[in-house]
């Protein structure tokens, strides 16, 4: 995308009177108000959609630098609607003032949620672990907060890699190697004459390069790593005389592959109500030969310089994972908790012990009948003899639905005791299908599984914007940036 200013360019005005001379050009000024019209127009747009649709939301939010120094928030909104579809929509990356302290953090959100009508829909806010905006979660009223599990899992993993992060260092160091042109024409040659026919090359076409392990990128160690396993025939060959650290290939692969399948991210799955039992699964995964009490306040980990990795590295790694994901995910939000029994896929909480799924179903059954009393719910609606009639002659299955709604006294035993359904299934789509058969469960759900499990969604938002605000093109106000970026 060009600036604005290029409309002013005399090279793209020739440009423009070449392919129409009568044509006239707008100016930057017409162009700025026509993006904050469009901006208005589907900003009240929005506003009606939620007002029609929403009963609940849950938010994502982060900051950012911007190339113009200035910090920069995002906030995205995540709702399921009549159709029980998951759906989320952006609703800001603009400027925040400095400092970014927790009290001007939680007074712009609010100032968000009341501008776009959600102050009586707004149920929970998801965020990475930064001290400022935990704080400010606290001071949003009515609410509650979801950790970022994609941060938190993030740490888990960067600590629980502390007993190999010599080999980690000489990994990247290997791919910085072969980063630079010279070494990266050794390694494609070595590729195209030692290995032709003997090795998988079909990305990058004819061979593959090193990638670069960058911390702050999801999945990039797993990538990086990945890719040197693929390299490891290739990379022996031209640097054979090289003392490399053996290890088994496809045990690393398995492990490699656990990171990954543990970064939750998605807009249209229920990421929330998956992620606890995601987490178990992991444990169960990385369980250590001897569990044994690790003291996971003491960061000390130096190691001499000639260090030798002893088999026992994995068990230690496995070690750290083990008890690192049990300290950050001991005492589970009770909300998390509540939307995975909501999902019928993870509904039964084999994950976690009797007692807890005891008091899970407890809490879910309380709010159950503090709904089912509700104003909303205890009016009812009834059938006159005629409407009956009439939905028995078109189809019975109508009227047994129908009667299941009316009579829900036993409407969350009922859900309780159905067998839990294949991980494949998608959650959203059982509740649309079952929303007469369970109408308060199904309300409920529209509350918890809209709840998002990571903030990667508003991190996003910064790619998006990065696009915006480019080299050639930051000088606007930022105004105008999150006008576009909205559009």
């Amino acid at each position: 995308m060009q600036p604005l200013y290029v409309l002013k360019n005399e090279g793209f005005i020739n440009l423009v009177k070449t392919l129409d001379p009568y044509y006239t050009l707008p100016s930057d000024k017409y162009v700025k108000k026509l993006i904050t019209k469009a901006y208005n127009n589907s900003k009240q747009e929005l506003i009606k959609l939620f007002g029609n649709t929403i009963k609940f939301c849950s938010i994502t939010t982060d900051l950012w630098t911007g190339r113009d120094r200035q910090g920069y928030i995002g906030v995205t909104c995540s709702f399921i609607n009549k159709e029980f579809e998951l759906q989320e929509i952006m609703l800001a990356c603009q400027y925040i003032e400095y400092p970014h302290t927790s009290q001007n953090i939680a007074r712009t959100i609010m100032n968000l949620i009341f501008e776009w009508g959600l102050e009586k829909k707004f149920i929970c806010i998801t965020t990475d672990n930064g001290s400022n905006i935990v704080a400010a979660s606290r001071l949003l009223p009515n609410t509650f907060r979801i950790p970022c599990a994609a941060h938190t899992l993030n740490l888990v993993v960067n600590k629980g890699l502390i007993p190999v992060e010599i080999l980690i260092a000489r990994a990247k160091r290997l791919i910085n190697f072969f980063m630079s042109p010279k070494q990266n024409e050794w390694l494609k040659a070595i590729q195209t004459c030692h290995l032709n026919g003997t090795e998988d090359f079909s990305e990058n076409h004819k061979y593959l390069r090193t990638i670069q392990d960058v911390k702050m990128r999801w999945n990039s160690s797993y990538l990086a790593w990945e890719r040197l396993l693929k390299l490891h025939h290739a990379i022996n060959i031209l640097i054979a005389t090289m003392s490399t650290e053996s290890e088994s290939d496809t045990d690393t692969k398995k492990d490699l592959k656990r990171l990954k399948e543990i970064m939750l991210s998605g807009e249209k799955y229920a990421t929330a109500s998956f992620m606890y039992y995601v987490v178990a699964t992991l444990q169960i995964k990385v369980i250590p030969k001897e569990v044994e009490v690790v003291d996971l306040t003491n960061d000390d980990d130096a190691f001499d310089d000639d260090i030798k990795f002893e088999d026992g590295k994995e068990e230690e790694v496995k070690r750290n994972l083990y008890h690192l994901l049990h300290h950050y995910w001991e005492n589970p939000a009770k909300e998390g908790m509540i939307s995975a029994l909501l999902d019928p896929c993870v509904k039964s909480l084999n994950f976690v012990s009797s007692l807890k799924k005891e008091g899970i179903i407890s809490l879910l059954r309380d709010e159950y009948q503090f709904v089912k009393e509700s104003e909303e719910f205890a009016t009812g609606t009834t059938l006159n003899s005629d409407d009956l009639d009439l939905l028995e002659s078109n189809n019975s299955l109508l009227i047994d639905m129908f009667a299941e709604s009316q009579s829900a006294e036993n409407e969350l035993n009922d859900y309780l005791s159905l067998q839990q359904l294949s991980p494949k299934t998608d959650p959203y789509k059982w509740w649309a299908g079952n929303q007469n058969r369970f109408p308060i469960l199904s309300y409920l759900a529209k509350k918890y599984l809209s709840i998002s499990a990571t903030s990667t969604s508003s991190e996003r938002l910064f790619s998006q914007a990065g696009n915006t605000m480019t080299a050639k093109r930051n000088i606007f106000p930022p105004k105008i940036y999150n006008e576009i970026d909205q559009i």
